[in-house]
């Protein structure tokens, strides 16, 4: 079984222990809050990977979220469901100022390639007139 990153794993136990303190309908039992978050764990982690640095604010933010909504015992689905997305990862900024010789010589490859890019054309367009006109 893989089981969650500690720090998630501590987020889990403190939402679980948020969602046993609002005593809602479908609460377990307290002598089960232990097998509760075994279960938990084991569906959060099936068939995922989840990075501690990105997800840690994420669990909070959906605990707190089904904390204010909730009526009834959440499911794990629940808490997925409610999951912001994980924030973009840090970009390098582009910084590139090409100089004017390498913009002529740029434009210079351009023109090259169009000149093949015209010599391989099947149709050109004057022709396709003619023959309609």
């Amino acid at each position: 079984m893989s089981k969650l990153p500690a720090p998630l794993y501590n987020e889990l136990l403190d939402g679980l222990q948020l969602m046993l303190a609002l005593r809602l309908s479908g609460a377990p039992a307290a002598d089960t809050v232990a097998a509760t978050a075994t279960a938990w764990e084991m569906a959060l982690s099936h068939g995922r990977a989840w990075d501690e640095a990105a997800d840690q604010g994420r669990f909070q933010t959906a605990f707190r979220q089904m904390a204010a909504e909730m009526t009834w015992w959440p499911a794990p689905a629940d808490l997925l469901e409610r999951l912001p997305p994980r924030p973009p990862p840090v970009q390098l900024a582009h910084h590139y100022h090409p100089t004017a010789a390498q913009r002529e010589a740029a434009a210079e490859v351009i023109r090259q390639c169009r000149q093949v890019l015209a010599a391989k054309r099947i149709h050109q367009p004057d022709q396709k007139e003619n023959q309609n006109g």
